[in-house]
């Protein structure tokens, strides 16, 4: 018992259906991993999409607050143009 509870601490995430399997001698286990694996697999794209998503929000927000400052600018100067140009 000693000897398998050392055995399977030693594995590791990407072996551990063909670890499990040869241990085991089990297909459906295997396929019980596979399908942990994949789920597993799911959950950690759909992080890396999210934080790249939230990135691209970040860089939005500066570009919007950097157009949005010239607009203002823009509308500022061209207002003391036409009332420079009204007197």
């Amino acid at each position: 018992m000693l000897m398998r509870n050392t055995m399977m601490k030693k594995i590791h995430m990407k072996n551990l259906s063909i670890t499990l399997a040869t241990f085991f001698h089990s297909a459906p286990l295997a396929q019980v991993v596979k399908n942990i694996q994949y789920i597993a697999n799911c959950f950690r794209e759909q992080r890396a999409t999210c934080a790249k998503g939230a990135e691209w929000k970040k860089v939005a927000k500066v570009m919007d607050r950097f157009f949005m400052w010239i607009f203002f600018i823009m509308v500022f100067l061209m207002s003391i143009l036409i009332f420079a140009k009204a007197t």
